[in-house]
C-alpha cells in the first residue's frame, strides 16, 4: 500500500560553498516535495492553531486594564503599544518545543497566568489582548532562517521558524514581535 519514489542522479559535479553566502540562496540542489498545494493552505493551517475562544476573564481583565493605563484620550497606537510592553517585558520567553507543542501555542490565559511562553504563546496572548481592545490581531509565520527566499521553496509549515504578530490600526498594518525584550 505505500509508493516509493526513487531519484537517482549520476555524474555529479561538486558544489563550492562560498563564504558569507546569504541564507535564502540556494547552494547545493534538493528536491522538494510538499502536502500542500499553496501557501495559502500553510497559512489556513496555521491560523487553524491560533483560533481561539472569546478570551478568558483573565485575560479580558489584563486587556482591560493595559487599555485604561493609556487612559481616555490614548490613540489606538498607545494602546497596542501598552499590550506589546507587557508581553514583551513582562512574559519571560521559555520554549520547550516538544510534540504538539512544537506548533500548537498554548491557550492565551495559562500564558498570562504563568507568565512565560515561547513566541507562539507570546503571540497568542498578544492577539488575544489585542481582540479584547478591539483590535484586528493574527498571526503572522516568518522564516528568520530564510528570509525573503521563503518563495524558493514549495509551501510547507517547516519552512518557517518564527511567528509574529499581525496588527491593523486603522488602514495601516504592523508587524510586532513579542518577543523582543525592551523594545516597545
Amino acid at each position: 500500500g505505500r509508493q516509493v519514489i526513487r531519484v537517482v542522479q549520476d555524474d555529479v559535479p561538486a558544489v563550492n560553498n562560498e563564504a558569507a553566502t546569504p541564507p535564502w540562496f540556494k547552494v547545493y540542489p534538493a528536491l522538494h516535495i510538499s502536502e500542500y498545494a499553496s501557501w495559502a493552505e500553510v497559512d489556513q493551517w496555521a491560523q487553524g492553531l491560533f483560533a481561539g475562544d472569546a478570551p478568558a476573564a483573565g485575560v479580558a481583565e489584563k486587556a482591560a486594564e493595559l487599555k485604561a493605563s493609556v487612559g481616555a484620550g490614548g490613540t489606538p497606537e498607545q494602546q497596542v503599544a501598552a499590550a506589546l510592553r507587557f508581553v514583551q517585558d513582562e512574559v519571560r520567553y521559555f520554549s520547550a518545543s516538544l510534540g504538539e507543542s512544537s506548533h500548537r501555542p498554548k491557550p492565551a490565559a495559562k500564558t498570562l497566568v504563568e507568565r512565560l511562553g515561547d513566541c507562539k504563546d507570546k503571540t497568542l496572548l498578544l492577539n488575544t489582548l489585542l481582540g479584547a481592545m478591539g483590535f484586528d490581531a493574527r498571526p503572522a509565520l516568518i522564516s528568520l532562517a530564510r528570509s525573503r527566499g521563503i518563495g524558493n521553496y514549495l509551501p510547507s509549515h517547516d519552512q518557517f521558524d518564527h511567528v509574529i504578530s499581525r496588527v491593523k490600526i486603522g488602514d495601516a498594518v504592523y508587524l510586532l514581535d513579542p518577543t523582543l525584550n525592551g523594545q516597545g
